[in-house]
């Protein structure tokens, strides 16, 4: 038996009073309920402190992550949940999404506006090492800002750090630091150590976050194998937008980038890493949540199934 739709509450308001006084009566409650489910709203109720830590439980709970999925619905239905919005992300951020969604001559327009507006938020109060956002930061202004910061637009020679390197301690309380503020970070760190327990099992003298002198430039590589010479890299498939899910003009949130900007980024570092002599293996998070792929990561290594300074 098919099951009746319920009401909402603006139906039945419109059945009792009529639509005109339905329509004062849903405002009001859209208002009430924009107050109540707001920071403001939480500190008015529970007060500065816990109210500002219960709000950002909340946002915490609802931000649409397979972890949250997975805790609302359950591991099977959690995952599927999952994979359904990352596919409809993957259509809705990109141009051909933006047409779909306004039609062509406004979807055009809103995606030329989106993409103006990551340029400017990298330059500006988006992006925090901007000018903009340390003179903000400091309440002063972007020439006394300049001042403040002596690596600004500084290379080479000039750089205050050319020819030095963080220590490894720096580093991890680096790592520490970012994880601590960021819970994305956790995550990221979390899966990233399992690839690193999985392999250390065949290579004990696997490096974690071994660090790369390129002249007189660093880069910090996710692990290193030294009986094969070998760089490992895991990639996040949302943070270095996988090729295999996303298109080449979706727009990152957070970087602040397309997907293409970021595939250029990774092929000159992926290319640095080569023509130093290393050779590279890159493991993408949705290969290494498969079993199958799992099994095969160590014996891809002793079978030298990787990319090598000779390619």
């Amino acid at each position: 038996m098919k099951k009746t739709r319920q009401k909402t509450n603006y139906e039945v308001w419109v059945e009792k009073y009529g639509k005109e006084e339905a329509d004062i009566i849903h405002q009001a409650f859209k208002l009430k309920m924009k107050k109540t489910f707001s920071k403001e709203g939480y500190i008015e109720k529970y007060g500065e402190e816990d109210g500002l830590a219960k709000w950002n439980d909340l946002v915490e709970k609802r931000k649409a992550t397979k972890e949250n999925m997975i805790r609302r619905y359950g591991e099977e239905i959690g995952y599927k949940k999952w994979d359904t919005y990352i596919e409809k992300q993957k259509k809705v951020q990109t141009k051909e999404g933006m047409i779909e969604r306004y039609g062509e001559e406004k979807g055009l327009e809103v995606f030329n506006k989106r993409v103006d507006a990551v340029k400017e938020s990298n330059a500006g109060d988006g992006n925090s090492m901007s000018l903009k956002s340390i003179a903000k930061r400091h309440g002063v202004s972007e020439e006394e800002a300049r001042e403040l910061t002596p690596c600004f637009g500084r290379k080479d020679e000039k750089h205050p750090m050319y020819g030095k390197h963080q220590t490894d301690e720096a580093r991890r309380k680096i790592s520490e630091g970012v994880c601590e503020s960021k819970p994305w970070a956790q995550v990221c760190k979390k899966e990233q150590s399992k690839c690193h327990d999985l392999i250390k099992e065949n290579y004990p003298n696997l490096i974690w976050e071994y660090v790369v002198k390129l002249g007189d430039s660093y880069i910090s590589a996710d692990m290193y194998i030294p009986e094969h010479n070998l760089i490992v890299e895991y990639y996040g498939d949302y943070w270095h937008m996988n090729p295999k899910i996303f298109k080449e003009d979706f727009i990152h949130d957070r970087l602040k980038c397309t997907s293409k900007e970021r595939w250029e980024k990774d092929e000159i570092r992926e290319n640095k890493l080569l023509s130093a002599g290393y050779n590279l293996m890159i493991i993408w998070a949705s290969d290494f949540a498969k079993k199958e792929y799992r099994e095969k990561i160590n014996e891809n290594i002793e079978n030298k199934r990787y990319r090598t300074n000779k390619d």
